[in-house]
């Protein structure tokens, strides 16, 4: 369990992937953007027009090599999975999907769900380069969501009441002072928090904070604006397609978690 943890933890916290398969004799190799990952395995989505479903339907085999940047090479981090992909026959499952990628929906017919369970993976820093350590084979857990995340919440008090409200729910936040508001599908929650204290009951597999007055769940972002000057924004697929401003030392990290914008492999 312990590796588990290890490795979906950093895939989570790295989910700009690339995925190896076989295409008949050739390999071939593109850049993913990882849904989530838990105890219950490695999970990602395609289109079923896509030569990566026509690939793993011929042949499951799959390497995935999800990386990390250090300040210097000894500092990098590498995590590599190898195992055989499987596709997820799940209506809850896909809901889960098109209510966290609201652009979806248009393509629902299309979208499948995949994800790898068992294989072995080999997690290690730069400075391990010369002697890394071997592959360790791992088997996640059979249920498909006995932890699953749409039953994690952020507990908090509002308006002299406690909520409990899901993280999926949860669209962003925003600082105002000594106060933090919560922008939710059920509404907007004002919270006598300070940012830097909620942010720490926020799990950074699926929140980032993209300027020092908003903190995002990644889900959500529908796409990520190039503008004048350098500057960026996060349009957001939420009911008032939100615009969001990015601060300038938030960017680069949010390009790199988007893959540069890039959603379907």
């Amino acid at each position: 369990m312990k590796l588990i943890n290890e490795i979906t933890e950093f895939a989570n916290q790295n989910p700009v992937c690339f995925m190896a398969t076989i295409d008949k004799v050739s390999p071939r190799v593109r850049g993913l953007l990882l849904w989530f990952a838990d105890e219950t395995g490695f999970y990602f989505w395609t289109d079923v027009s896509k030569d990566l479903f026509r690939q793993l339907k011929a042949n499951p085999r799959v390497e995935i090599c999800f990386y990390m940047k250090g300040k210097t090479f000894a500092g990098t981090r590498t995590l590599r999975i190898s195992g055989k992909a499987e596709f997820i026959d799940d209506g809850d499952l896909l809901s889960r999907l098109y209510e966290q990628r609201g652009y979806l929906k248009k393509m629902a017919r299309s979208v499948v769900v995949f994800r790898i369970s068992s294989g072995k993976a080999v997690l290690w820093t730069g400075s391990d380069a010369a002697g890394r350590p071997g592959p360790v084979s791992f088997r996640c857990g059979k249920s498909k969501r006995s932890m699953d995340q749409r039953d994690a919440c952020l507990t908090f008090s509002s308006g002299k009441k406690y909520h409990h409200l899901k993280y999926e729910s949860i669209v962003f936040l925003s600082s105002h002072g000594k106060r933090t508001v919560i922008h939710s599908r059920e509404g907007d929650f004002q919270v006598p928090v300070l940012f830097k204290d909620i942010i720490k009951k926020l799990p950074d597999g699926i929140f980032c904070r993209i300027h020092r007055q908003f903190i995002v769940n990644r889900n959500f972002i529908a796409r990520l604006n190039h503008e004048s000057g350098g500057r960026y924004s996060v349009l957001l697929s939420d009911d008032d397609d939100s615009l969001l401003p990015v601060g300038r030392v938030h960017a680069m990290k949010l390009r790199i978690a988007l893959g540069s914008g890039t959603f379907i492999p």
